[in-house]
C-alpha cells in the first residue's frame, strides 16, 4: 500500500513538470512567430532589457512546478548572502549596486533614508557585525509568483558623528541587534533566477 501510495506520489510530480515544460516550450514557440515590433522593451541602467507592456503569465502548472522545485535549504542561503550585501552596501551608500535586487518601492526608501542621514547635524554610520539567524516565516506560491518572507535577526555598530567629521563621537558606539522581515518575490515567468526585495520591516 505504501509502495503504491509513493509511486503516484512521484507520477503526479513527473507529470506537473511535463505540463510545466511543455508550457514552456509553447510559450517560446510563441515569442519567435512574434513581431519584433510588437514588444516594447524598456533600458534600465543595468543595460538590461525589460519586457513592459505584455501580460502576466499565469497558470496554475507553473506555481506547481515552483513550489515541487523549491529547495528550502538553498534559498535560505542565498537569502542570507543577499541580506548580508544588501545592508553592507545600504550602510556604505551604494545603493546602484542594489538595482537588480530591490523592488523599485524599497529601493526608493533606502535612498530617503540614506538622505535623512545626511541632513542629520549627528548622522549616525552603520556598519554590519554578522547574521545570527534565518528563517522563513511564510511561503505563497500563486498562478503567477511565488512570494517568500524571511525573518533575519542580525548585529550592527551604530555610532554618531557631526556631520563636520568622519570620526565618531567618543562613547557614542553601540552594539544593535535586530530583526527584520523581508519578503522575496520571483515572477514564474522570469528567466531571471534572483529573487527581488519587495518589502521590508521590523520583525
Amino acid at each position: 500500500m505504501l509502495e503504491d501510495t509513493q509511486t503516484n506520489s512521484d507520477l503526479w510530480i513527473i507529470i506537473a513538470i511535463s505540463l510545466y515544460y511543455a508550457f514552456v516550450l509553447i510559450r517560446r514557440d510563441n515569442r519567435r512567430k512574434e513581431k519584433h515590433g510588437s514588444l516594447s522593451f524598456t533600458k534600465e541602467n543595468t543595460g538590461a532589457g525589460r519586457l513592459t507592456n505584455q501580460a502576466r503569465i499565469t497558470s496554475p502548472f507553473l506555481a506547481v512546478a515552483a513550489k515541487l522545485s523549491f529547495e528550502e535549504d538553498k534559498f535560505l542561503t542565498d537569502a542570507s548572502r543577499a541580506f548580508e550585501f544588501i545592508v553592507g552596501s545600504y550602510a556604505a551608500g551604494n545603493l546602484t549596486a542594489l538595482r537588480d535586487l530591490l523592488d523599485s518601492a524599497v529601493l526608493e526608501g533606502f535612498a530617503l533614508n540614506l538622505k535623512d542621514q545626511s541632513n542629520n547635524p549627528k548622522p549616525t554610520r552603520l556598519e554590519f557585525v554578522k547574521l545570527d539567524n534565518a528563517e522563513i516565516v511564510s511561503k505563497f506560491f500563486d498562478d503567477v509568483a511565488a512570494t517568500i518572507e524571511v525573518r533575519f535577526e542580525s548585529e550592527f555598530f551604530l555610532t554618531e558623528r557631526r556631520a563636520c567629521e568622519e570620526r565618531p563621537l567618543p562613547g557614542m558606539a553601540r552594539l544593535l541587534r535586530t530583526a527584520d522581515l523581508w519578503t522575496f518575490r520571483r515572477m514564474h515567468e522570469s528567466i531571471d533566477p534572483v529573487w527581488k526585495v519587495v518589502a521590508t520591516e521590523p520583525g
